[in-house]
């Protein structure tokens, strides 16, 4: 099942961002919801003296691996002064020294509001542009003004306000769907030997001499993972970082060919 993180940016208790952006995504069937309280991690207000001495603190890679599960982020930003909330702002930098992109380009439903007019423009305009710099796959964005006056009975009251949200829902879902059940459903060869990996997929479906299985590469999702995990660690020297990044281009790039193989398959064969 995908996960989706619902995050508010604000450590407010009883944030009207965190609720938003928790009621956005529940509206994703067949998702599991995974809802990130900044309240939970005890994390210091980021500064580079800190860093320097005690190194990344360990909530703030938790945070980071968290980030890494999500299929699809809801992000909702209280404004403060025109900009991010403190908190938001410092574990945000946080997780940028970890990992510089940060939303790991997953698809995301961006979003603001305040109990004023103009519900949290300003912040907004500032995400829009500063994101998708680090790693955000911005789908959609909006903004509910005044949210007292919108929002009651965990609902949007405003009709055309709840219109506009609900086609920007259905434009991330579009980007998140799991087609897995699908494949599932309606195609299976013993060459797959009862796994769905696209490496075992493209087995049954084309000839291909694509080899995953070089000892002195990287063969597994999990294997790209961890790769990615020493590449980003500020610890790791340079000559390893070119090295994880060399093994990280060419498995990536076996993955495009593969999707290149099925696609031609595809539209060879059905379409």
């Amino acid at each position: 099942m995908k996960k989706i993180i619902a995050l508010g940016g604000s450590n407010s208790k009883n944030s009207i961002n965190k609720t938003l952006a928790v009621y956005v995504a529940k509206q994703i069937e067949n998702t599991e919801t995974l809802t990130i309280d900044l309240n939970d991690f005890d994390i210091p207000l980021y500064g580079i003296d800190i860093e320097t001495i005690d190194g990344i603190p360990s909530e703030a890679i938790r945070l980071s691996e968290l980030f890494n599960q999500a299929d699809g982020f809801v992000v909702s930003l209280a404004e403060h002064n025109g900009s991010y909330a403190a908190a938001f702002k410092s574990v945000f930098d946080w997780l940028s020294r970890i990992n510089s992109q940060v939303w790991n380009n997953k698809p995301m439903l961006l979003m603001a509001t305040s109990t004023g007019a103009r519900g949290g423009i300003g912040v907004l305009q500032i995400a829009k542009e500063r994101f998708p710099r680090m790693g955000a796959n911005l789908i959609v964005d909006f903004s509910l003004p005044s949210f007292y006056d919108n929002f009651s009975g965990n609902d949007i009251s405003n009709n055309e306000l709840k219109k506009d949200l609900t086609d920007k829902i259905d434009n991330l879902i579009a980007r998140i769907k799991d087609t897995l059940p699908i494949v599932r459903k309606n195609f299976y060869s013993p060459l797959m030997n009862g796994s769905y990996s696209i490496k075992d997929i493209i087995r049954a479906t084309t000839p291909s001499d694509i080899n995953y299985d070089d000892k002195d590469g990287i063969s597994s999702g999990d294997a790209a993972q961890l790769a990615w995990f020493i590449y980003t660690d500020p610890k790791t020297s340079e000559k390893d970082k070119e090295l994880q990044r060399k093994l990280l281009i060419e498995y990536c790039s076996k993955d495009t060919l593969v999707l290149y193989y099925l696609v031609k398959h595809l539209m060879d064969s059905y379409v």
